[in-house]
């Protein structure tokens, strides 16, 4: 025979499930998706955020916030700390572009300071998602925080839109997103919308690495990952 548990045993049972959930949410890494929302991804916006949702979908038992910048204001578009794909989605969808310049230095500054707040559970790792780099004369000071946030093993993983092979600093872009990415100790990618399979893969990576780290990221074999492993390792 069951007994029902008294209000003090329900009381008791509140009190451990309340732990359980304290103590799953602690383990859960924290992941920063910040995004270039600028008018300059306006043509390729609606598919771009395609692949974007199929991230989140990869990061169900991470902690996900998102950080954007568009338009012309000095501030960014932060959101609550969440681990479910569908509230991030919902989010994305209310996101549209905005004429501007990059503020990336900015989007650095915050994720140095949201892994400053807890000394016990830190940021992990960020990806950063964008078309261009347009701060030039800030770009010794930008680099400089990357290399911060790589030397407090706050990874970053850079991805360049890459369908925009008739912008003519194109390359230069690349050049700066991969020294971006070297500096943070973290990965570079193109963010090609051809390669949508491959890109999955790519931020299933990301995921598995801000949760689990390296041991988690060499447990996927996937042509991804071991791209991710290669630049992670140098």
């Amino acid at each position: 025979m069951t007994t029902l548990p008294t209000a003090t045993g329900t009381q008791g049972l509140s009190t451990i499930f309340a732990a359980a959930k304290a103590k799953v949410e602690a383990s859960r890494g924290k992941l920063i998706f910040g995004f270039d929302a600028t008018a300059s991804r306006g043509p390729t916006w609606q598919a771009a955020q395609e692949l974007q949702r199929a991230m989140f979908k990869a990061t169900r038992n991470l902690e996900v916030q998102l950080a954007v910048f568009r338009g012309s204001k000095a501030a960014l578009d932060v959101s609550s700390w969440e681990s479910k794909p569908e509230v991030l989605e919902a989010l994305m969808g209310q996101i549209e572009v905005q004429g501007g310049y990059t503020q990336i230095g900015m989007l650095l500054d915050h994720i140095l300071a949201e892994n400053a707040k807890d000394a016990k559970r830190p940021v992990n790792a960020f990806v950063f998602i964008g078309d261009t780099f347009e701060e030039e004369s800030h770009k010794a000071a930008i680099k400089a925080k990357a290399k911060t946030l790589g030397d407090l093993g706050v990874r970053g993983f850079w991805f360049l839109e890459s369908d925009r092979e008739s912008s003519y600093n194109h390359t230069n872009v690349e050049a700066t997103y991969r020294e971006l990415a070297t500096l943070s100790r973290g990965a570079f990618a193109p963010f090609n919308l051809d390669a949508v399979k491959f890109l999955e893969d790519l931020l299933a990576s990301v995921a598995a690495f801000a949760g689990g780290g390296l041991a988690a990221l060499t447990s996927r074999d996937s042509e991804a990952a071991r791209l991710l492993l290669t630049q992670l390792k140098k």
